[in-house]
């Protein structure tokens, strides 16, 4: 963990709200990894602290995925790491 830490509460809203994004646009072939899914699995929750959320997108859907984003106020960092939103 690199960045700013989080409570577990505003991750699961984020995470939530990336799902529900990535769903309601007909974006396939996402999943969560490293360290969200281990509390997924642990805690059925984000781990509390964390400094982000980890989804992996086909590469195919990244335009489209960042775009999405950028509409919904988040912040890229760098081309292919994601910060929570403002």
């Amino acid at each position: 963990m690199a960045g700013p830490k989080n409570n577990q509460i505003s991750l699961n809203k984020t995470l939530m709200f990336i799902i529900k994004l990535l769903n309601d646009n007909n974006i396939k072939n996402w999943f969560i990894g490293y360290g969200t899914l281990l509390g997924i699995i642990r805690e059925n929750s984000c781990i509390d602290g964390d400094d982000d959320i980890d989804i992996i997108i086909d590469i195919s859907n990244y335009d489209v995925v960042k775009q999405l984003l950028i509409e919904n106020d988040f912040i890229f960092k760098m081309s292919f790491r994601l910060l929570m939103p403002k």
